[in-house]
């Protein structure tokens, strides 16, 4: 505020002098002493600058010290993930290559299967054929054996089991052609005629027979079964 009879003093500016009252007239004006200017300090600026620059810097140096580390980190991941996968690849190799083996030597194995296979089925088909041969015969054997049994009766007995009731013509010829099957003997001495066969050993030959020819047909049921199992 200005004061009656003081002149206003703006820093800085110019002064401005208000006429005297009636009062102002015998008085004379004290002059007012100047306010003391407060001046701020020039630094301040410069100071909060650098700082922010530190700060900044500071934050800098640790966020690219953060990056470096992630960096890093990454880059031992992927090393180690690329060994995982180098050691898988050989790992899928390795299998691949087994894989071959075994099914090369399961094909091996198949084919030797089938051709011993073949073998022993071409095999058991001879030896059947044989058997059935040797069964037929062995059949027709005990089918003469039995008819010859049937039919020697003590009433009418068979002249093949019975050569001495042949007719004396046969019995020369027979006799001339065992002479001459025989090594330098002059005669041939004359067995002597056999005893009629009896009703006892009769049956024991045709229970023999009978035996026999179910045990033929039991070997030749078994040779099926076997020729059946390996076809």
């Amino acid at each position: 505020m200005w004061r009656s009879g003081q002149a206003s003093h703006v820093d800085g500016g110019p002064q401005l002098h208000c006429s005297p009252s009636s009062e102002d007239w015998t008085t004379s004006p004290r002059p007012e002493s100047p306010r003391p200017v407060t001046e701020r300090p020039k630094d301040t600026p410069t100071y909060d600058l650098s700082r922010l620059r530190s700060s900044s810097v500071e934050i800098r140096e640790k966020g690219s010290e953060i990056l470096r580390d992630e960096l890093l980190k990454a880059q031992k991941e992927l090393k180690l993930r690329d060994e995982e996968c180098e050691r898988l690849s050989k790992v899928r190799e390795q299998l691949e290559q087994e894989l071959e083996e075994l099914t090369a030597s399961l094909f091996e194995e198949a084919h030797k299967m089938v051709r011993d296979a073949n073998i022993k089925q071409a095999t058991s088909e001879k030896q059947l054929q044989e058997a059935h041969g040797k069964i037929d015969m062995l059949q027709a054997e005990v089918t003469a054996l039995k008819t010859l049994v049937i039919t020697s009766t003590p009433s009418s007995p068979n002249r093949d089991l019975h050569p001495q009731l042949q007719s004396p013509s046969r019995n020369a010829l027979r006799k001339g052609h065992a002479r001459n099957k025989s090594t330098g003997c002059a005669a041939v001495s004359l067995t002597p005629p056999p005893q009629p066969i009896s009703t006892e050993a009769k049956e024991s030959i045709i229970t023999f027979l009978f035996v026999f020819y179910y045990y033929l047909s039991y070997i030749s049921c078994i040779i099926c079964l076997s020729s059946n199992y390996f076809n």
